[in-house]
């Protein structure tokens, strides 16, 4: 632990106090890319969301297209493009990281960068395994279609088919025109091969379903995989700042729980006291499973060269409340 001799003399330290002890920590600066992983996947997983909701309006519906109002086109190409940018936005956060973690070696005589041993021997053969597809070269340089050339625009439209003495299907269908995507001059060849290969009128949301398996799976694997690299001072960070969270809404609860017993002046209804009490049994149930590590400062003795404690826990917190 960190040399903190501020808080030494300090029994009851506050709770700013303890906030800066978690500061000093060596997992706090990693914590930062847990963050930003985070972020990003909100990002795309509500982007995901909001364009697999919007597409139900229609495919999967017996609605016709005429039915449908103007703004459904256009918000239809608004969501797409933010699934497309938020997609890549991921992978360019997850690159970020990792070379932060591994960094690159440099740059060879040619100007290229030269890659860390993990990138080449884990990160690149994940992506390969994960992202190598046609399909998915595809939309991942649909994206650049859309940033260097135009916003695609899925069409919709209907089939209706029966078979004698069978049910009418009515199938509504989201697709992209091949021969415009064909006009932009900047796929590469496996994406260029793969377009070449579809119907005029080409399907794209099996890709994007498939896509977004993908994403998931290789995000798990990624999370896990740096986790388990800045381990063990990521997880010492980790059950600290759970610890004091937990504390923290004990103690919120603990204060409701107070004030429940002395209801409003002006008749707003609150939480009765049986609601609180039920409550803070619960959070702190949650903060007495979860323990206490405590935070005992150490020095070596000059003479005996041995391991002793110096000053006062400066972290304060007991496993169990005393209330």
């Amino acid at each position: 632990m960190p040399d903190d001799s501020r808080f030494r003399q300090n029994p009851s330290p506050t709770d700013a106090e303890r906030r800066d002890l978690i500061k000093d920590l060596p997992g706090f600066p990693m914590n930062r890319h847990f963050e930003s992983l985070d972020r990003a996947v909100r990002v795309f997983s509500g982007n995901s969301l909001e364009l697999a909701q919007h597409v139900g309006h229609f495919v999967g519906t017996d609605k016709m297209p005429s039915e449908l109002e103007d703004a459904y086109e256009h918000e239809l190409v608004r969501l797409f493009h933010n699934y497309l940018a938020s997609a890549m936005t991921l992978r360019d956060v997850q690159r970020a990281v990792h070379r932060t973690i591994w960094p690159t070696k440099g740059k060879n005589d040619k100007g290229q960068l030269i890659l860390s041993d993990w990138e080449v021997k884990h990160w690149q053969p994940k992506v390969s395994e994960a992202y190598g597809s046609a399909q998915i070269k595809f939309l991942q340089e649909l994206r650049n279609y859309t940033v260097h050339y135009d916003l695609p625009v899925p069409k919709q439209s209907t089939r209706i088919s029966w078979s004698a003495g069978g049910p009418v299907v009515h199938e509504n269908r989201l697709r992209l025109n091949k021969n415009k995507l064909l006009q932009w001059n900047g796929w590469t060849a496996q994406p260029r091969n793969f377009l070449n290969t579809q119907h005029d009128w080409m399907e794209f949301l099996p890709i994007i379903e498939k896509y977004s398996v993908a994403v998931r799976e290789f995000y798990k694997w990624f999370w896990d995989t740096i986790a388990k690299e800045l381990s063990p001072q990521y997880s010492d960070f980790n059950e600290t700042m759970t610890e004091f969270s937990l504390w923290t809404a004990e103690q919120k609860a603990f204060r409701n729980w107070k004030i429940s017993h002395h209801p409003r002046s002006d008749g707003h209804p609150e939480p009765s006291p049986t609601e609180t009490r039920r409550e803070l049994a619960m959070r702190r149930a949650k903060r007495w499973e979860h323990g206490s590590r405590g935070w005992r400062l150490f020095r070596v003795h000059p003479l005996t060269n041995m391991a002793e404690q110096i000053g006062e826990d400066p972290w304060g917190l007991p496993p169990r409340s005393n209330r």
